[in-house]
């Protein structure tokens, strides 16, 4: 949603460095991941893909 602009990101034994790491290796980590909601809240006046596309 944000990109980072400093820092690091770790997911279990990769850890890539924001500001040096290249796009390939951004998409890779991306690849590897998933998202899962902690809290359902819907927009009631949406369907499920229409809110699953608003993040």
């Amino acid at each position: 949603m944000e990109k980072a602009d400093k820092g690091t990101i770790q997911i279990a034994d990769q850890v890539l460095d924001v500001n040096q790491a290249k796009e390939s290796e951004i998409i890779d980590l991306r690849r590897k991941t998933a998202m899962v909601f902690q809290n359902y809240s819907l927009f009631k006046n949406k369907t499920l893909l229409e809110n699953v596309m608003e993040g």
